[in-house]
């Protein structure tokens, strides 16, 4: 775990700032994880179909990476009334949070105020691997829409996913204390 943290967090570290950094740190990592969880689990493919980025014992896996308090889309496209039809939250869902904190100092717009009065949303949301059920997404979680993506998931839902996978005991948390590497696109050629 700690390993794989590591690494992903240099990714990290050489697209950050960058405009685009969030697809383009996104992508990187999903490539990284694709050839990185083949060789810890025998079981593991990637299987880039609908919203499924890979295949763990035979079920399909969408994989989402964020830095703390984020939104994350089900894909980046804006295909008008065709996207919107599509059917989703068809996968279990993998958050990987490389960062830990709190997402809100008091609460977000729109809490309930019972929310409000239990700190719902005053939990430290830890770095780690969060696994959310699809059946979960599809009753609770409602997609929006931003110049990007007709699937958006807000910072909102987001934290509510994480705290039922929490709640579900569905959730790997990271190491706090980690090696750190420095990502080179050089050496990540073979011949």
């Amino acid at each position: 775990m700690c390993d794989m943290l590591a690494k992903m967090n240099a990714i990290s570290d050489v697209v950050k700032g960058e405009s685009g950094s969030g697809l383009s740190g996104g992508m990187l990592i999903d490539m990284f994880l694709t050839e990185y969880l083949s060789t810890i689990f025998d079981s593991y493919e990637a299987c880039h179909e609908g919203e499924s980025d890979c295949k763990v014992l035979n079920i399909p896996i969408s994989i989402k990476k964020i830095n703390g308090k984020s939104t994350i889309a089900l894909d980046w496209s804006k295909n008008g009334e065709d996207s919107k039809k599509r059917e989703r939250f068809e996968t279990d869902i993998m958050v990987v949070n490389l960062k830990s904190g709190k997402w809100w100092k008091e609460y977000p717009q729109g809490a309930t105020q019972e929310e409000k009065d239990s700190g719902y949303y005053s939990s430290t949301m830890k770095a780690g691997i969060y696994i959310i059920s699809h059946k979960y997404c599809k009753n609770n979680v409602t997609l929006s829409s931003n110049n990007k993506t007709n699937s958006l998931i807000d910072n909102k839902q987001l934290y509510n996913m994480l705290k039922e996978s929490i709640r579900e005991n569905m959730v790997l948390e990271f190491p706090a204390e980690c090696p750190t590497y420095k990502f080179d696109i050089l050496k990540a050629f073979q011949q």
